[in-house]
């Protein structure tokens, strides 16, 4: 039996020190290929953001920029440098290390969904 795959992606914003799920976690026998994020400091002010993946509610830091600039674009994960999520409780958050100013920076995410 051949393997189907569907596309999928997401877009929100990001909301201060409380962690956002920016990709959710696939559904049991799938394995979520994360293709790109893309976050845009959409703020007036300079922001630092992290990258988590959680893994069954515990959280490892995967990428963090530091002081991104107002219109500042960053794209920790992209093309060439995969993210795959492969079990049911794994999922990928991103988190603010303070309140934005006026606009919280916006996320969009695309990836696709492999079914074993």
């Amino acid at each position: 039996m051949a393997a189907s795959i569907t596309p999928g992606s997401t877009r929100t914003s990001l909301n201060g020190t409380t962690p956002v799920t920016i990709v959710a976690a696939p559904a049991a026998s799938t394995y979520r290929i994360v293709l790109a994020i893309r976050m845009t400091n959409i703020d007036t002010a300079a922001v630092t953001v992290t990258l988590k993946k959680s893994i069954a509610a515990t959280s490892k830091q995967v990428d963090k920029v530091t002081g991104a600039a107002v219109n500042f674009v960053w794209t920790p994960v992209m093309r060439d440098k995969l993210m795959v999520l492969a079990a049911t409780n794994e999922l990928l958050e991103m988190v603010m290390s303070g309140a934005a100013t006026t606009t919280n920076p916006e996320v969009i995410c695309e990836w696709i969904d492999k079914v074993l």
